[in-house]
């Protein structure tokens, strides 16, 4: 088992807080950085988003230029 998780509360809080200040709807967020708004409605309960959802809601937070490293833009 893995020492780390992630506090889905806490990220799921924070998305919440930009989103409105952006005065974005959870429908509009999710189309914008091509997710499914079930992403958030699992996470609002608690379910953790796989990896490369992570990636796209921490850049979409501006978080830690370091995790742009490691991000490779999929041209569709």
């Amino acid at each position: 088992m893995s020492a780390y998780r992630l506090d889905v509360p806490t990220l799921y809080a924070l998305l919440e807080a930009e989103r409105l200040e952006r005065g974005l709807s959870w429908n509009r967020l999710a189309k914008s950085l091509g997710l499914t708004s079930t992403v958030f409605s699992r996470m609002s309960v608690g379910g953790a988003p796989d990896a490369h959802t992570l990636v796209t809601l921490l850049v979409w937070l501006g978080w830690a230029p370091e995790v742009a490293l490691l991000v490779k833009r999929v041209e569709s």
